[in-house]
């Protein structure tokens, strides 16, 4: 079997070729900072009521259920908290005393 010798050169330039075929790229949608609508459903101002009061577990429900949030944590001071947004969860902020000084969602 003889391979002639302009074989490679055709093989060779043939791919080279083939790879400049141009695709399409579908440009990719702005990044956002704001949840999508239907996600957040959290509204604070229907939990602010609880400011002022002891941060029971019946407290912390009711102030749940008032501001439409799907969860509800309680952050003291100082302590260690993920950062991520939840649009659907509430925050109630509490002193050492155990006394929501705050409410927000996210």
């Amino acid at each position: 079997m003889t391979i002639r010798p302009g074989l490679p050169a055709v093989a060779a330039t043939a791919l080279v070729l083939g790879a400049c075929t141009v695709v399409p790229i579908t440009p990719l949608p702005p990044p956002t900072t704001v949840p999508p609508p239907g996600i957040g459903t959290c509204n604070a101002e229907g939990a602010a009521f609880a400011i002022g009061q002891v941060a029971t577990a019946n407290l912390v429900e009711a102030a749940r259920r008032g501001a439409g949030a799907a969860s509800a944590r309680t952050l003291r001071q100082g302590q260690p908290v993920t950062l991520e947004y939840n649009g659907s969860r509430l925050n109630l902020e509490i002193s050492g005393a155990n006394v929501v000084t705050a409410v927000r969602c996210g």
